[in-house]
């Protein structure tokens, strides 16, 4: 009986998967399988296998699967017989291994440009009226509300495509390197999408820099995401940073935690805030205040820093980086965990609360 070779198994399964973008998480164990990360369902781990002695593959997450030619002809919108004439191609004069990995955070566009995408991007949204009476609740009014373009995440693809194109094609706007926005497989632009509704983090120059996400369903790891499309092909990560909002005070700046805490609470009181991430999320925070030049800082964190000592610890370390300012600190009742919460009970207690 004669056997033939099958021409296929001369391709190097490795090289071919960094030729494709694909992130592959230990490629020197010398096993007959290795991990990647999946270019098709896009997760977050390593559930795609590559078989290198058998050049196939398989996704233990979404259950594609097939050959290395059905790899290359997916990801490259080919055919298969166009796929082994690339592969053929690249085993004679050598393959290029400098592809971009497809989880590999890209450098981000600078806050001018970026800005004018998340504020057309804004505009192509709506609020719904579920998170406007949140909103509502919460103390702000509806023309504030409004002003600040918070919107609701709209989840069916259909609507995202339709969106992201009318970003690309009809506005002619870059969404490479905007944190949020990503690329599909099939080369559609996409972005990050869960149930909740976007809140704009901006600078002092009231540019957009980020866009944060308040989650309808909170998890283990909190009510707040980052729009972000870090694991994403042709995706930027986002970068933490202060969040500003001017009142009519200048001489005093409130300093928070939370961009819609701050927002609240420079509505009802007319001061001015800055709110950074998270107590031990700094960055930019000290550049924000050389700024702002303020006479004196008011700490307007959380009471949770008297039942949690890493928050406590995160406080401290806060203000002793801003040693050089005066600083004061504001107390409220120890119920409100926030000064947002506080603010909010004693307007609906004065009559101007925007709950109903």
């Amino acid at each position: 009986m004669l056997k033939f070779d099958n021409p296929v198994k001369r391709f190097d399964m490795i090289k071919t998967a960094h030729m494709l973008g694909i992130i592959i998480r230990d490629e020197s164990s010398g096993g007959k399988e290795v991990e990647a990360k999946c270019p098709f369902c896009l997760d977050n781990g390593y559930h795609l296998y590559l078989n290198v002695a058998d050049n196939v593959y398989y996704c233990h997450r979404c259950g594609d699967n097939g050959g290395i030619l059905d790899l290359v002809s997916r990801i490259k919108g080919m055919t298969r017989k166009e796929a082994f004439a690339l592969l053929s191609q690249k085993t004679a004069t050598g393959y290029h291994e400098n592809a971009r990995p497809y989880a590999q955070p890209s450098s981000i566009m600078h806050v001018d440009s970026r800005c004018k995408v998340y504020e057309k991007f804004l505009e192509l949204l709506t609020l719904s009226d579920k998170h406007r009476q949140e909103l509502m609740r919460r103390g702000l009014s509806p023309g504030k509300i409004c002003r600040n373009s918070y919107k609701s995440m709209p989840l069916l693809q259909e609507i995202r495509t339709c969106i992201c194109n009318e970003l690309f094609r009809a506005h002619r706007l870059n969404l490479e390197n905007v944190p949020g926005f990503y690329m599909t497989p099939d080369g559609e632009w996409d972005f990050y999408a869960k149930p909740g509704y976007l809140i704009p983090i901006r600078d002092c120059q009231g540019r957009i820099q980020m866009l944060l996400l308040r989650l309808d369903f909170p998890d283990e790891k909190g009510k707040y995401r980052f729009f972000s499309s870090s694991n994403k092909p042709h995706g930027t990560s986002a970068e933490s940073c202060p969040h500003v909002v001017y009142g009519r005070e200048s001489v005093k700046v409130y300093l928070t935690e939370g961009p819609l805490k701050a927002d609240i609470a420079s509505h009802l009181t007319g001061r001015t805030y800055v709110a950074i991430p998270g107590v031990n999320a700094t960055k930019g925070l000290l550049e924000i205040i050389e700024m702002l030049k303020p006479k004196v800082i008011v700490d307007n964190f959380d009471n949770d820093r008297l039942q949690n000592p890493n928050v406590k610890n995160g406080i401290e370390k806060i203000f002793s980086m801003l040693k050089g300012y005066k600083i004061e600190r504001e107390t409220w009742p120890e119920k409100y965990k926030g000064i947002d919460d506080y603010l909010a009970y004693l307007a609906s207690c004065a009559g101007y609360g925007y709950s109903n």
